[in-house]
């Protein structure tokens, strides 16, 4: 399947499209998310493609927030903290979200 961003800007798995870029995209599910808006074109077969208002992005953003915060605690070695930083783990069944939040939070430029 094929993946141009003809307008807006979008994101999947927090990199950012390239506008009027065409993506291939092998073989798998994906999440296209904006903040703003955005229009896209597929090209090819899709097992399911949806729009949706209500999404966990924010959740997902609030929480790499927090768990910044914590490794910077732990770096300076404030007071409390362990300098390992903050551990998590990322436990569900399947088709609720944890490779995409586990994407976010392991990127370099998250959302």
């Amino acid at each position: 399947m094929t993946l141009t961003l003809t307008d807006g800007a979008a994101e999947i798995f927090g990199a950012e499209l390239p506008k009027g870029t065409k993506t291939e995209l092998p073989g798998g599910k994906y999440a296209i998310f904006s903040w703003s808006g955005a229009t896209v074109e597929l090209v090819g077969e899709t097992e399911h493609a949806y729009s949706a208002r209500e999404t966990p992005m924010r959740t997902y953003l609030n929480v790499d927030g927090v768990l910044e915060e914590r490794r910077k605690e732990a770096a300076s070695g404030t007071a409390g903290t362990s300098r390992d930083g903050p551990r998590t783990a990322l436990v569900g069944p399947t088709d609720v979200g944890r490779a995409l939040a586990d994407s976010l939070a392991t990127s370099s430029n998250p959302c």
